[in-house]
């Protein structure tokens, strides 16, 4: 059986899933898999729930040896630029170098250093837009590898919405708004509270904003009635069926938008500011508004509460379709069995 080593600088979520996630696409194209991460968040992101993925917990001036004893491999995928230049020095094999976010080599001195590369590297980014910025600063082609999804999996471990809702601690007849992720600048949460604000009278009192995720803003948002910061929780897709709707007012430094996939495996409606790493990963079954228009966001949060009632429409099936097409293990299986040839 030909052997694939996958490396990722740390397990935070999300990346021990999409690790996971990789790790059943190499199986199903026949490859016996050694995931190993340099760092870890000290707490696994299952949440009551085992994620499937050996893996080895191994110092970054450790990996050479690690591999010199644990190898030869006939492919390494790696994620993000430590991951990549983790690799470049121990394996003469083919790299499949994966980037999760823009500006991969926006810095002088990387594209430097990976010009002076000799080493067989295939770059991909997680979404066509990420490959375009890599393209521009390398000049080099970059393929698109968009993040798997086991599909079958989440949706066996979404709970009911009563016990979601419970699991947060919300009444079941509140209209719940969700806003799940980093509280970091590049998520610009302070917009999705600020357009709930301008919202709230048509919305009313039942409807509530509530963030799930922590970071460096999380002191600047308004905590209230209507408003709360519940903080990290593992494996919050899980829970995604508590909500109503969800939310996503990120930055155009958004690559790609994993909470928002999961949300539409669990067939949420989701709002979403138009950018092409959102918009690619979702498709056509969401709606968009314009960047840092904190209106035409209010607008299409009362909008979208008057469709409630329709949740389980065609703009819902079509959500899931569309992650079942282009994001399932099958689909990324497809999609990096031309990479390896």
């Amino acid at each position: 059986m030909r052997r694939a080593l996958q490396v990722c600088p740390n397990d935070y979520p999300p990346f021990l899933s999409i690790c996971g996630g990789f790790h059943e696409v190499l199986s199903g194209l026949g490859f016996d898999t050694t995931t190993v991460f340099f760092e870890s968040r000290g707490s696994r992101e299952d949440g009551g729930e085992e994620i499937e993925l050996p893996r080895y917990f191994v110092g970054y001036k450790e990996f050479p040896r690690f591999v010199k004893n644990r190898g030869p491999f006939d492919i390494i995928l790696t994620h993000r630029y430590k991951g990549y230049r983790a690799a470049l020095p121990v394996t003469s094999r083919v790299q499949i170098s994966l980037a999760h976010e823009f500006g991969m080599f926006a810095r002088r001195r990387r594209r430097w250093r990976q010009s002076l590369d000799r080493k067989r590297v295939l770059f991909a980014g997680v979404s066509t837009a990420v490959s375009e910025d890599i393209s521009r600063d390398i000049g080099k082609k970059t393929s698109t590898l968009p993040n798997p999804v086991n599909v079958q999996a989440m949706q066996s471990a979404l709970v009911s919405r009563g016990a979601a809702r419970s699991a947060l601690g919300e009444k079941d007849t509140d209209y719940l708004v969700g806003v799940v992720g980093r509280l970091h600048p590049k998520k610009n949460p302070l917009l999705a509270a600020k357009a709930f604000r301008c919202a709230s009278d048509e919305l009313g009192p039942e409807a509530k904003l509530i963030f799930v995720g922590d970071g460096e803003l999380e002191d600047q948002l308004p905590c209230n009635e209507t408003v709360s910061v519940i903080g990290f929780i593992p494996n919050v897709k899980r829970y995604m069926r508590a909500f109503d709707l969800v939310l996503s007012t990120s930055t155009p430094q958004e690559a790609f938008g994993m909470s928002l996939v999961e949300a539409l495996v669990a067939r949420v409606p989701v709002i979403c500011t138009d950018h092409p790493g959102p918009r690619e990963a979702l498709g056509e079954a969401v709606k968009y508004v314009p960047d840092n228009d904190a209106r035409a966001l209010a607008a299409a949060l009362i909008e979208s509460k008057r469709e409630a009632a329709l949740r389980a429409t065609k703009r819902a099936d079509m959500g899931y379709r569309h992650v079942v097409d282009e994001f399932s293990i099958s689909a990324i299986c497809g999609k990096l069995l031309p990479l390896i040839d």
